[in-house]
Parts: C-alpha cells; sequence; structure tokens
C-alpha cells in the first residue's frame, strides 16, 4: 500500500511540473546546463552591441559633412569617427551596469553612469565645469559641439592667442562684432567671408576665402597664417602678382583710363608703383631716376605733373589725348578717390552696388 502512494505522488508532481510550461515554450535540452560550465570572458564593444546597437553603430559611424541649422552643408577638413577617443572596451568606464531598476529613480541612474573625472582632469579651466554641456553625447565624442551659452561668453578661455592678437589689431572685426557672430552653430566652424560681406565685385560673395586675402591680411596670408588674415584683415597689402583687374574692382575709373593709354604706363602694373600697402603713393624717380630729363629742366620743374599732368595717362609726344583731356581724365580719378576716402570713413560698403555708381571713365 506504501509503495501504491509513494508512486501516485512521485506521478502527481511529475504531472505538474509538466503543467507549468505552456505548449509554446521552448524545448530546454540537458546539454544547455554545459553552458554554465564555461566562464565568463570579458565582454566586448560587440558583445554589448548585442543590445545597445545604436550606440555601438554611432561610436563606428564616419562623417565628412554636416547639415547647420541654417541649411547649409558644413565639410570636415578629414573624415571624423564620431566616436574617437573613446572607443575601447565598453567596461572601461562602465564597470557597473544592468544594476539599475525603476525604484532606484534618476539619482541612483545618476550613481551608475561612469564620470567624466574618472579619466579626464578639468582640462578647460573653472569655467567649464559640466563636460556634457558641450561634449552633449559621450559615445560621439567627435561629434562637434552646438555654439551654446557657455562657449559664447567664453571663447577667449581657450583661444586667448587670438583674442590677444585681435586686441592689439584692432579692426571691426573686433570692436563691432563678437565670436560667435562668424562661427556660428558648431565649434570650430569656419566661415567665408561672403557670409557678412559683399565683397568688392559681382560674384564674390561666393568666393573661397584666399581671394579676399590677396589683400586683406596678404601679409600673414603668405606666410600660412590665415587665422591671423581673417582676424586682422586691415590694413591692406598685397603681393607683386596682384592683376590690374583687382584693382579695378574700386578704381575702375583709374583701370579705365591706364588700359586705354597710348602711353607705357598702360603695360605696367598697379602694384609696381603703388606697392606693397594700399594708399601708397609712389614719386616718379622710383621707376625713371632722379633727372630722367637733365638736372636744369628738373630743377626747374620739380614736379612732373606740371608737364605729364597724369600720371596714368602722361601727356607726352607718344600720347596723341591732348592736354585738356588729360586734364579732365585726372580730375574725375581725384574726384572719385575723395568719395571713396568718405565712404571709407563713414563706413558706406565698397561693395558692387555702391561702386557701381561711382564714374568708370
Amino acid at each position: 500500500m506504501k509503495k501504491l502512494i509513494s508512486i501516485f505522488i512521485l506521478s502527481s508532481f511529475a504531472l505538474a511540473s509538466q503543467s507549468v510550461l505552456k505548449p509554446n515554450a521552448p524545448k530546454i535540452s540537458p546539454d544547455e546546463v554545459k553552458l554554465y560550465n564555461q566562464l565568463p570572458k570579458k565582454l566586448t564593444p560587440a558583445d554589448c552591441a548585442a543590445c545597445h546597437v545604436s550606440i555601438y553603430n554611432k561610436m563606428r559611424k564616419t562623417l565628412t559633412e554636416i547639415k547647420l541649422p541654417n541649411g547649409k552643408i558644413f565639410k570636415f577638413k578629414k573624415p571624423i569617427v564620431l566616436g574617437g577617443k573613446h572607443r575601447f572596451y565598453c567596461t572601461h568606464c562602465h564597470t557597473k551596469f544592468h544594476e539599475w531598476n525603476p525604484k532606484l529613480g534618476i539619482k541612483g541612474w545618476e550613481a551608475l553612469m561612469p564620470k567624466c573625472s574618472n579619466c579626464h582632469t578639468n582640462v578647460h579651466g573653472a569655467k567649464f565645469k559640466n563636460c556634457m554641456t558641450c561634449h552633449s553625447d559621450p559615445h560621439a565624442i567627435n561629434m562637434p559641439m552646438p555654439v551654446n551659452k557657455v562657449l559664447k561668453k567664453n571663447c577667449q578661455t581657450c583661444h586667448a592667442k587670438v583674442a590677444n592678437f585681435m586686441k592689439v589689431h584692432k579692426t571691426k572685426h573686433y570692436t563691432k562684432t563678437r565670436c560667435y557672430a562668424c562661427h556660428h552653430d558648431l565649434h570650430g566652424y569656419i566661415p567665408t567671408c561672403g557670409e557678412c560681406h559683399a565683397g568688392h565685385a559681382i560674384g564674390h560673395k561666393q568666393a573661397p576665402n584666399k581671394l579676399c586675402y590677396t589683400c586683406h591680411g596678404y601679409s600673414y596670408a603668405k606666410k600660412g597664417e590665415t587665422w591671423k588674415a581673417a582676424h586682422a584683415p586691415l590694413p591692406v597689402t598685397y603681393g607683386k602678382k596682384v592683376p590690374n583687374e583687382n584693382c579695378a574692382w574700386c578704381h575702375k575709373i583709374v583701370y579705365n583710363h591706364l588700359t586705354a593709354s597710348y602711353t607705357k604706363h598702360s603695360n605696367v602694373a598697379c602694384v609696381a608703383c603703388h606697392h606693397d600697402k594700399h594708399g601708397y603713393i609712389p614719386t616718379c624717380s622710383e621707376c625713371h631716376g632722379k633727372y630722367p630729363h637733365g638736372k636744369a629742366i628738373h630743377q626747374a620743374h620739380p614736379n612732373c605733373l606740371e608737364c605729364h599732368i597724369s600720371p596714368h595717362d602722361p601727356a607726352g609726344p607718344n600720347n596723341p589725348h591732348d592736354e585738356k583731356y588729360i586734364k579732365k581724365e585726372f580730375q574725375r580719378e581725384k574726384e572719385v578717390l575723395q568719395i571713396l576716402k568718405k565712404w571709407r570713413k563713414t563706413g558706406v560698403p565698397l561693395e558692387p552696388k555702391n561702386l557701381q555708381k561711382l564714374p568708370s571713365f
């Protein structure tokens, strides 16, 4: 009798255990128990990616360009990998994981999350206390940083060299504007001059900055210091190979008179006489020597223009233009030059819509 009761009880337990599992439950084979005989290996990033695939893919992602809030496309000088130097074992930072639950709340989550200070010192100084203010995603550490309020107020903290340079070489880029007016949207963004300036000729607004550097900040740009050229665009200087057509952007009337002249001066580059610095007025003797017509004549007439009238279309036996015509030419050049000087003094932009109003002949 006892034996029958024992068989009944064991059968009942067997039936009860089988009734717990639903018909669609997975069939567990005896071999699966052996899986727990293996010692766990260190998790690799690929292991973590089995669940955190979006973070893994982000850290691997390479960017060549990014779309700015204003719709423009910003191209990087070279491709960037978003994960940057943070591409290592996840467990270097996440020493604890899968320990959080909703009962712990946000404070519990913050306590489990790794801190930047575990590895990094406060490299940017006391004004940048919270790394995440700028580096908003530790898994995309190379993602260009948005220009936020903290960055706007503290450019000079990291860029003291540029700030000090602009303070010494003051232009309106220093006195009338702020860093983020040009370097907007993203930290490290390099604007084109045409974003603010129309230039001096049609098409300049779309031109690369190197065109502007042929006159603005040339002395720096020729050394490869384009950052200085952009932050100190004045005074205007230029090299020996600037074509006369460039000077014509502002000095159209002089260019036309010089080009139409029958004299040898028509073949001379503007920068050969007005060399090095904008506004430089040469003496005739720099090219023609001290006494090209003999000492006696020059002592009697020390001012060359007393006879030759205009340096851009000089009167002489090889010039069919009469004195009256040449005097009128030169007078108009002087009048236009005074207008240009007045515009510069009063802040009128020397851009196409204004320059086109000037007399050109």
